[in-house]
């Protein structure tokens, strides 16, 4: 009943951020970090190459806005993947780069990719810095927290369309009346 009660409060406050992205990120990756017993919980998005710790909870706070390599992390192997990684040691598992890991105290890991538009765009993660932490209650956890993620992707998407239809004259592209009044 426990994570029950916990997943309606997350779905609450979800809703309580009238759907504005980042504040949804926030909220989705903070209930995750609770959920877990983690040390850390991060939503990473894809930037080109690069994965960008987009929305921080717990120990992971300091890395705000970091930026790693998505060709040499576990995450980013995740996320072209499309496979859920569960690493139980950092230390010896081939599959992360050691480097990074340790860098953010990562010694356990969950990590499940973010699916948008039936393509993955970033990924969810909870750390902890002891080996062999999390079973799999806590990968389910973490999916389950994946979903609403991809529907916050959607939504946003869908209202920067709206707001750019909006500002924009549909015949010629360029900027309408309103964008003119909006910017004088």
């Amino acid at each position: 009943i426990g994570l029950l009660t916990e997943l309606v409060a997350m779905q609450e406050a979800v809703l309580a951020t009238d759907f504005e992205l980042d504040a949804v990120l926030g909220e989705i990756v903070g209930h995750a970090h609770r959920l877990t017993r983690a040390d850390a919980g991060v939503i990473e998005m894809l930037d080109g190459d690069e994965l960008v710790y987009r929305a921080v909870a717990g120990g992971a706070e300091k890395f705000r806005d970091m930026r790693m390599n998505a060709a040499t992390s576990l995450s980013g192997r995740s996320i072209r993947s499309g496979d859920i990684f569960w690493c139980q040691d950092a230390g010896s598992d081939p599959r992360v780069d050691l480097e990074s890991a340790r860098a953010a105290g990562a010694r356990s890991m969950v990590i499940v990719p973010l699916m948008h538009r039936r393509k993955a765009v970033g990924a969810i993660k909870v750390y902890s810095s002891r080996p062999f932490v999390f079973g799999e209650r806590e990968v389910r956890v973490v999916q389950m927290m994946a979903g609403p993620i991809g529907a916050a992707l959607a939504r946003a998407e869908l209202l920067d369309r709206l707001a750019n239809t909006a500002m924009t004259d549909q015949l010629t592209g360029l900027p309408n009346r309103r964008a003119w009044d909006e910017r004088a």
